[in-house]
């Protein structure tokens, strides 16, 4: 997996090209974030920036899947599972 940055202005470009932080996103629901492409991004990230951020949606996420039907008991623990996996747990 090669990870390429394509910063949508030229703010974004300075601000990339500082290199002070950044926040990376993973969503507990994509199959695309295994523990395998995590620790690749982390490693790109540590590589190009000062500090890191990692977003890691938990509790929201449990009101998403109730707007899509699921029913609050079952929306928790699907929510509670998914970011069980992201945390490497």
């Amino acid at each position: 997996m090669s990870i390429q940055a394509f910063p949508i202005s030229d703010h974004c470009r300075v601000l990339y090209e500082r290199g002070e932080h950044a926040v990376l996103g993973i969503s507990p629901y994509n199959s695309y974030f295994s523990e395998h492409n995590i620790k690749i991004l982390l490693e790109w990230g540590w590589d190009h920036f000062s500090s890191l951020s990692l977003l890691i949606p938990d509790e929201a996420s449990q009101y998403t899947l109730m707007a899509l039907g699921y029913d609050e008991a079952k929306a928790k623990k699907k929510s509670a599972d998914s970011t069980s996996k992201c945390n490497g747990q």
